[in-house]
């Protein structure tokens, strides 16, 4: 069981994120043009390198494979050896996190990722491996947002606030196993309780919640205002969900 465990999650890997020089894989068994300049999707060991440049096959290709990646982490659970689970993992984050640009264009692989390794930072026996790195997946994306978002243009910007809006709702819902992120050291007594609960990743997102508020500071036009304006107000909620699970006052928030 190890051994085909390995053996498929390495070709996943493989087919998702090719080593620089190789070919990619196409659908009809053929190989495409050497991968060049692939993307840096993850900081530190581990971390998954991502062709830049892909198709609309293989844009589709990418999105089925990480629907398989998920299926194969959830039917084996903690049967699955920790670092190879952990590697499996990290192919669903490495979507989550491509730059803006290069995530709206692979907008389908974003929005089977996401739900996905939300799902598992709640299943029984992955919820550790996976919910460090879903929370670590948000707070870059949230923090390239109120970073850079003056800068995309309207049409980018739609896009990139519908998928900001799907991240608040998967993440707002999500019912974590106490101890899921694991210890917090330097964490007051007010806040060690919240970081085990439930709600713990919105308690850790808050600092990448609150620098969202009022971005961008651009006032876009058409959908993209429509979808900005949706995006401030489910800041607001993920931010009152924390202020109920502190058991603070209900906050008065202007985000516009």
């Amino acid at each position: 069981m190890g051994r085909a465990q390995t053996e498929l999650v390495s070709t996943l890997c493989v087919l998702l994120a090719p080593p620089a020089h190789h070919a990619l894989a196409q659908p009809d068994g053929g190989v495409e043009a050497v991968v060049a300049q692939p993307l840096d999707a993850g900081d530190g060991a581990g971390a998954v390198r991502l062709p830049r440049d892909l198709s609309e096959e293989e844009m589709a290709l990418e999105a089925e494979l990480l629907g398989v990646t998920a299926r194969v982490v959830r039917s084996c659970g903690d049967a699955m050896p920790p670092p190879l689970c952990a590697r499996a993992l990290r192919l669903l984050q490495a979507v989550l996190v491509l730059p803006a640009a290069t995530a709206t264009q692979r907008d389908a692989s974003w929005r089977v990722a996401l739900p996905a390794l939300c799902e598992l930072s709640a299943a029984k026996g992955v919820s550790r491996l996976a919910a460090p790195l879903l929370t670590a997946a948000a707070t870059r994306v949230l923090s390239e947002w109120a970073e850079m978002s003056a800068a995309l243009a309207d049409g980018l910007l739609e896009v990139r606030a519908e998928q900001l809006l799907l991240l608040l709702s998967e993440v707002a819902k999500l019912r974590l196993a106490a101890g899921s992120l694991g210890p917090s050291p330097g964490a007051t007594e007010a806040l060690a309780r919240p970081l085990q609960g439930a709600r713990a990743q919105l308690v850790v997102l808050v600092p990448a919640l609150v620098a969202c508020i009022g971005k961008p500071a651009r006032q876009p036009g058409g959908a993209a205002a429509e979808a900005v304006q949706r995006l401030h107000e489910a800041l607001r909620e993920a931010l009152q969900q924390v202020v109920d699970e502190l058991g603070f006052p209900p906050l008065c928030l202007d985000l516009d």
